[in-house]
């Protein structure tokens, strides 16, 4: 590697964040936004943390 680097805890925090909320967007089960509806992005949120 030419050259080293360093991320912030708050840098990695978002970088999780993103990739969380990137993950649940792609995944989300299409009974569950059926169910939803306009709330679908919220439920899938709360799918996420219980697993």
């Amino acid at each position: 590697m030419p050259g080293s680097f360093k991320i912030s805890s708050h840098q990695l925090m978002i970088l999780i964040l993103l990739y969380s909320v990137g993950t649940v967007i792609l995944h989300t089960p299409s009974p569950l936004a059926g169910f939803a509806k306009q709330d679908a992005w919220l439920a899938a949120l709360f799918e996420q943390e219980s697993h």
